[in-house]
Formats: C-alpha cells, structure tokens, sequence
C-alpha cells in the first residue's frame, strides 16, 4: 500500500511540475482523519492543502487540554515544513479542544495555517 502512494505521488508530482510551467493552475490537496498520524503521510506536492478534520484523537470523553495543545503545536512545526503555500484547517469531531479554545487561541497555535469556523 506505502509503495502504491508513493508511486501515485511521484505521477501526480511530475503533473504537477508540469502544470506549474503554464502558471495556470492550482493544485489543492485535501486531507482529513489524521489522528495524530500527519508525519506519517507521504503527500503530492500542491498550492493549497486543507485538512478537513481530526488532527487529534480527543473528544468530550478523552480530553486533555494540555496534551492537547502540545499536539496541535507538533501538527503545527509539521505544517511549517511542507511547502504548500497556504494551509487551511478545519476542526472535526476529535478535534474537541479547537472547541474549548476557541477559534482565537486556536489561530495563535497554528500560525503556519488559517484555521476556518463559518467561514467560506
């Protein structure tokens, strides 16, 4: 399976050194249900990644404030070293502590990334 992703990665990367000559497209990647396993992943190259929900593994149930927020600050050095040019993060159902924080304190712990309430 890591092979076949990594094969898949390597055609969509040359398309997109191609696209990126005509200076005419944008190549978002999408991401979601990370739990805590982002550094994991081997992505395509892109201009835009968004993550569309849970980057941690906590709900009501399971929440630890701190632990949490040092995990958001390690998905938050993870972002830093990808080279897409804007991130967008969106929280999810494991994502209970974004709530808890609010969309403030959220924003100043992912500094690499816009993170989007109600917004379109």
């Amino acid at each position: 399976h890591q092979t076949r992703t990594l094969k898949q990665n390597r055609t969509l990367n040359r398309e997109y050194a191609e696209m990126q000559r005509t200076g005419r497209f944008v190549r978002i990647v999408c991401i979601s249900d990370t739990h805590l396993h982002h550094s994991q992943l081997s992505l395509p190259h892109g201009d835009i990644l968004v993550h569309c929900g849970d980057i941690l593994f906590a709900d009501s149930h399971n929440f630890c404030e701190q632990r949490s927020i040092e995990q958001m600050q390690s998905f938050n050095e993870w972002i830093a070293g990808l080279s897409f040019k804007h991130v967008l993060v969106v929280a999810g159902n494991h994502d209970h502590c974004f709530e808890v924080l609010g969309q403030h304190k959220c924003q100043q712990i992912l500094s690499n990334a816009r993170y989007c309430v109600n917004e379109s």
